[in-house]
Formats: structure tokens, sequence, C-alpha cells
């Protein structure tokens, strides 16, 4: 197997949230500005957007809207994990990592069988990008997508409501039980900013890490 020649990173991490409040409620505690945000069509959803640094957390919450015939079955997922943890706000449902090159990430795709997805620049950041391997973390839940945003230099945190305040300051790392050897072979890489413990749940938590060298989690409680 050939490796990337630079190693996938986390770019961003999907939480899971009841309503819109519990997201307004646990940015607050976490002193954390929110970017932009926009209903996902035909997924019964809307997001936040939270910038830290040059990674994203994208937060879900059911918005009333109907859910198209064929979507995929975001909602219904978000519903179960949600569910599964009924005394946590947010909880972790998907992640992504990210490929410096439109050639890695075509590379990457093409290894682990899934098609490429062209999106066009459209919110919450109006920058066109690359994705793969969508649709694994339904069986596989500690499988990531994979990312390339095309307008290089551009990164996620350019919000388009963030009204040039610039990303929050930290870093997001990410705790996946899954298996290291398939997360490898998935990503060509262990994927930095990642923890990868035993088990098959996929994301558990993700952690704000604070220049002051401070950090909290998202998500199910450390244990």
């Amino acid at each position: 197997m050939t490796e990337p020649s630079v190693e996938p990173v986390l770019d961003h991490v999907v939480l899971a949230a009841r309503d819109r409040a519990a997201i307004e409620e646990a940015l607050a505690a976490l002193g954390l500005r929110a970017g932009s945000g926009r209903a996902i069509p035909g997924a019964g959803l809307s997001n936040v957007m939270v910038a830290v640094g040059s990674q994203l957390l994208e937060l879900h919450y059911p918005d009333g809207s109907p859910v198209a015939e064929g979507a995929p079955p975001y909602a219904q997922a978000q519903r179960a994990a949600l569910a599964a943890h009924p005394d946590v706000p947010l909880v972790p449902v998907a992640w992504v990592v990210r490929y410096p090159s439109e050639a890695e990430l075509r590379a990457a795709s093409a290894r682990v069988g899934y098609p490429v997805v062209e999106v066009p620049a459209e919110p919450p950041n109006e920058a066109p990008h690359l994705l793969g391997g969508l649709g694994a973390a339904f069986e596989r839940p500690w499988l990531p997508a994979l990312i390339h945003w095309s307008a290089a230099p551009h990164l996620p945190p350019t919000l388009v409501e963030d009204r040039g305040r610039g990303p929050n300051e930290g870093r997001l790392t990410l705790d996946v039980s899954g298996p290291a050897d398939e997360l490898r072979a998935w990503c060509g890489a262990l994927p930095r900013r990642v923890e990868i413990g035993a088990g098959t749940a996929g994301p558990l938590r993700a952690w704000l890490r604070r220049p002051d060298g401070t950090s909290a989690a998202l998500g199910l409680p450390p244990e």
C-alpha cells in the first residue's frame, strides 16, 4: 500500500443534537462562536458550523423539514445515536479527514472503492470541495469520509457569517473506537489528531484543545 506523501488530518467532526437550543447552550458553555448554518436539503436537518483553527465542528439538529424519498438516512442515524445516549447533549456521529491534494483524495477514494463527489461552492463557506467514502459509516461508523478543499489555500474556517472575525482559537482532536488496521487501510495512513481505541463504536468525543493548554470534551464522557 502506498501511503500519501502527507498524512491526512482530522478536518471536521459531525455531532447530533436534539434541538438548536442544545447547540447554543453547549457553545456558550465552551465559549465558542458559531459561524454559518443552513438547512441540509432533503435530510430533515439543519446545521450550525463552528470553525476551530483550521478545522470544523458541524452540529446537526432536526428542523421539521421533510426527508426526501431515497435520501441517505442521516436523521434516522442521528436519532438512534441520541436515543442510545439520552444524557449526552451532543453525540458524535461522523468525522471527516482532509487530504492536501486532489490527487491524494482521488487515490484514497479509488483505493476504498467509492466515487468522488464534486461539491460546488455553497453555504456555509462557499468553498468547492471533493468528497469520497460517503455512506460507509452507516455500516461501519468508525470510518471517516474523505475531503479535499479545491480552492487551495482555502481551508474550512472561512465561514460566510464570520464577518471577518476568523475562527475560534485552538484545535480539535478526536477519540475513535475502531480497528486501527482498517482505518489505516481506509485512509492510506492513520490520520493526525485522531486517537484510536479498541471496539467498533465509531467517534466517541471531540476535544477542543485551547492555546492555554486546557481542553474540553464534546460527546461521550471520557472514561
